[in-house]
């Protein structure tokens, strides 16, 4: 009975880390603060929490992802995503 448990205790350890595996974060290494052209980008995300660095992502017309500054700390960002947001 008591194997039986460990087995059981064992294998919902292994599916759970397996299952993690697969949730990769969309973090960015860092941020350009450059101003990206409206023209350039398409959409937007932020960074998702367990990123190291809090970053705006930017996708562009061409697919790319540019990793901006958060929105509490650029202008430009700021900006940026309300236009997007009205389109």
């Amino acid at each position: 009975m008591t194997r039986i448990a460990l087995l059981l205790v064992i294998a919902a350890s292994v599916y759970w880390t397996l299952a993690a595996g697969d949730q990769a974060l969309d973090c960015c290494l860092s941020v350009n603060p450059q101003l990206l052209p409206r023209r350039l980008a398409s959409s937007y995300k932020l960074s998702d929490p367990g990123c190291n660095i809090k970053a705006t992502i930017f996708t562009t017309k061409k697919g790319k992802n540019v990793c901006a500054p958060p929105p509490e700390q650029s202008e430009w960002v700021q900006k940026l995503i309300a236009h997007l947001d009205r389109h």
